[in-house]
């Protein structure tokens, strides 16, 4: 599959899932965690469950904790990763991902200014959606 095609189907996606009605819509739950210029956020999918991630504007390695998940990206790559994969995302990089298992992975980012406010380390690392 092209980027373009592969790109296209993954916006798709994300649209159709924002057009849900919140009673459905999927809000996992989030950790967060601090060392020394790092950050850590673990996130829980339930068996089942199907989201697009955000678009980070750094590389990162992500982890997987525990579980089963596809992965499907706009490069056209798919992948399936499980307990104790882990693998570097590429800045740029937009994920579809459903959980094939209960699941839960950790993403690692840089915080050079040891932050701790959730809000300012997202605008930081995560790009804005673009608009159409």
């Amino acid at each position: 599959m092209s980027n373009e095609l592969a790109r296209q189907h993954i916006a798709e996606l994300q649209h159709a899932l924002e057009a849900c009605p919140d009673e459905v819509k999927i809000a996992p739950p989030l950790e967060h965690f601090f060392g020394e210029g790092t950050y850590c956020r673990i996130m829980r999918l339930d068996e089942g469950n199907l989201i697009v991630g955000k678009t980070h504007r750094f590389d990162h390695v992500v982890v997987v904790l525990h579980g089963n998940m596809g992965v499907a990206d706009v490069s056209g790559s798919r992948a399936l990763y499980c307990t104790g994969d882990v693998f570097e995302s590429k800045a740029g990089a937009k994920r579809a991902i459903i959980a094939l298992t209960d699941c839960a992975m950790m993403t690692i980012h840089p915080n050079p200014t040891n932050t701790r406010d959730i809000a300012q380390l997202e605008a930081e690392l995560i790009q804005p959606e673009d608009t159409p």
